[in-house]
């Protein structure tokens, strides 16, 4: 079974949606992330209506650092390699009242 969106019955027709993704997060990992390391934050904090979190690396020649920034509505994600020199991470996120989104 061929499943390409080129695959399609013909009564079908493909469509690509192009509203926008809207950020809703990042994960910090140990190696690349298809290795599934993902790195839990060392501290977070709540103010009213954010939400701090918080990563401390050792920059090491041996073990990379990446990070992934997710979308909602999307499995596409972001990702690249921190610089070796890399010691801190934090990010601040604005929530949202009843959506659970961050």
């Amino acid at each position: 079974m061929n499943d390409s969106i080129s695959s399609v019955q013909k009564e079908r027709q493909p469509f690509v949606e192009d509203s926008p993704h809207y950020f809703s997060g990042v994960t910090i990992y140990s190696g690349h992330p298809r290795e599934r390391a993902s790195l839990v934050p060392e501290e977070k904090s709540n103010g009213k209506n954010t939400y701090v979190a918080h990563w401390q690396f050792t920059p090491s020649e041996k073990e990379t650092v990446w990070i992934s920034c997710h979308y909602l509505g999307t499995h596409a994600t972001y990702t690249m390699e921190l610089p070796t020199k890399t010691t801190f991470c934090e990010v601040k996120y604005k929530t949202f009242a009843n959506s659970g989104v961050m």
